[in-house]
Parts: C-alpha cells; sequence; structure tokens
C-alpha cells in the first residue's frame, strides 16, 4: 500500500515543457504545441485536448527513460495519448508505425493524439517529472526514431528490458490521471455503492459534476455497452452471457436521477483496464446546479 501511495502522491515538476498535439485528419494537418508545468496539469491538458476523462487516455510508451542516450531524446522517455472516438489521424499513426510501436498494416489510429517527454528511471521507479521540450521538430528525428524501433542500441544498456520500462512508465502514468479524477470530487466526499448493484456501481459527488463508476465482466468490450444520458434519468446497460448461453443487456442503472443534469455537458467512457484489473464504465454527469446530491438514482 505504501507503494500505491507514494504513486499517487508522487511531486509534480515546476518545469515548463513545451509538447504537441496532432490534430486528427490527413497529413496535412499542421501539428500545434501546448505548454504545461506539471505531469498532472500537461495529462488535464491532454485530456481536454483529446476530449475525455484523463482515465480514459491511451498511453503508448514510444520509447523508454534512458532508452534514448546518445539520441536527440537523451534520458528522456517519449510518450504517445490519444483518445478512441474520431476520424483517423494520419500523423499520429505515422508517428507510432516509425517508432515500430504499430504495424503499417494496422488500422490507423483514430482521435487527437498529445505527445511529450517526461523523465523516469527505474532506479526509482514510482517517480515522474516532465522531460524536456517535445516540439514537432523532435517528433521527425530519425536517431530517437530508429532507437525506438531497437535499430540502434545505447552505449550502456540498462539491466531493465525495454518492455518492462514501458509498462512500469505507463501505469504510473494511469495512477497520476486517476488521482486527477479522484481529487475533482468534492472534499471528503467518498465512493458510494448504487443501490440494487450489489457493489458493481459506485458514484461520487462533486461540486459540479457526479462521477459513477461500472466494474465490467471480463471480456466485455465497448460495443457490449449501452448508456443513455437524460436530463432527469440514467440508464447503463452490458451485454453478457446468461446462463444458457444467450447474448441479452443487463441493466446495471435504470431510474430517475437524484437532481436534473445537463446531458450536452455529460459524458461516458469504457476504460479497458484500471488498476482493478478488468474493463470499466465511466460516466460523469453535469449537474444543472451546483448541489449536493443524497443518492444516484431516486
Amino acid at each position: 500500500m505504501a507503494g500505491l501511495q507514494e504513486v499517487l502522491t508522487a511531486s509534480a515538476s515546476g518545469q515548463k515543457q513545451i509538447w504537441t498535439l496532432l490534430l486528427e485528419g490527413d497529413a496535412t494537418a499542421p501539428p500545434e504545441t501546448r505548454e504545461s508545468d506539471s505531469v498532472d496539469g500537461l495529462l488535464e491538458q491532454a485530456a481536454a485536448c483529446i476530449d475525455c476523462a484523463p482515465t480514459a487516455l491511451k498511453v503508448h510508451v514510444l520509447l523508454p527513460g534512458g532508452e534514448g542516450e546518445g539520441t536527440v531524446a537523451g534520458g528522456d522517455a517519449v510518450v504517445l495519448f490519444h483518445g478512441k472516438d474520431g476520424a483517423p489521424n494520419a500523423k499520429a499513426t505515422a508517428l507510432l508505425v516509425a517508432a515500430g510501436a504499430r504495424d503499417a498494416s494496422a488500422p490507423p489510429l483514430t482521435g487527437a493524439a498529445c505527445v511529450a517527454r517526461f523523465k523516469h528511471d527505474l532506479a526509482n521507479p514510482l517517480s515522474v517529472s516532465l522531460g524536456n521540450e517535445t516540439a514537432p521538430a523532435f517528433l521527425a528525428e530519425r536517431c530517437w526514431l530508429q532507437r525506438a524501433r531497437g535499430d540502434t542500441k545505447p552505449k550502456t544498456p540498462s539491466p531493465f528490458p525495454a518492455d518492462a520500462r514501458k509498462a512500469v512508465l505507463a501505469q504510473l502514468l494511469a495512477a497520476r490521471a486517476a488521482e486527477l479524477e479522484r481529487r475533482k470530487a468534492a472534499p471528503g466526499s467518498q465512493p458510494q455503492d448504487v443501490k440494487n448493484t450489489g457493489g458493481r456501481v459506485r458514484w461520487t459527488n462533486a461540486r459540479d459534476d457526479v462521477h459513477v463508476a461500472a466494474q465490467l465482466p471480463a471480456g466485455t468490450k465497448r460495443g457490449h455497452c449501452r448508456v443513455v444520458i437524460q436530463a432527469t434519468s440514467l440508464s447503463i446497460k452490458v451485454g453478457e452471457v446468461d446462463a444458457s448461453g444467450q447474448f441479452r443487456l443487463a441493466s446495471l442503472v435504470d431510474g430517475a436521477l437524484f437532481q436534473e443534469v445537463d446531458p450536452s455537458n455529460s459524458r461516458w467512457d469504457f476504460v479497458e483496464a484500471t488498476a482493478m484489473g478488468t474493463a470499466e464504465l465511466q460516466v460523469t454527469l453535469r449537474k444543472k446546479q451546483a448541489m449536493r446530491w443524497l443518492m444516484l438514482v431516486r
């Protein structure tokens, strides 16, 4: 538990970093730059640019920390974040292919994407801070892309496998994103079970929003989920196989909300793997009035 707590409370860097936003569309869409002064700030800005919750960001560690020594990347890790929805993103897809993180024959990545550099060393695996500038020109530098593909090797190889270093950093960034979501809840507010769900669905009251998290059965895909958010009601249904082997939609939540919400500013996300090791459906309801809710559904 001490290790997890250290992940969630690790200090953010005070330096500023320029990072690159790759917009969806064809290769002619020019990249844009953004600036952040902390890891948490970068995650929050990236999620806003991609239009998803921080916990819904997909993380691709293109180059683990220390692997780029002798290239323009230096000791920094290079990470690409993206969401799931949107038009094909030609630039982000080409970058993944160039870094050896995606097969050229695979379907293109969709939606906006962000690329940034981080300082992360397995000698201190629970610490991560902002790396150096990640301007658009950096993305085209051949030397670090060759290193990412494994075409070249650092003079002093790390004792830890590259895949292990990538996995640790991805998990660490996911933990920081989860902590961001937790902090959005009102002070002192704790997740509560939704009645008649057996603890599978929990909700948290924040000042302007209500956050709902539903743990899903193993093997659940995004296409198995049906979420309907209306001003006064919420319906969450998930496809599952019943005892007779038939596929059916099981209702997790279906009822009148405690107070009215704004459907146009509410959303839901499907997170394939959480810290619990299972998929999770996350719903954010924007309150019409900033008042404390006593329950999710009446």
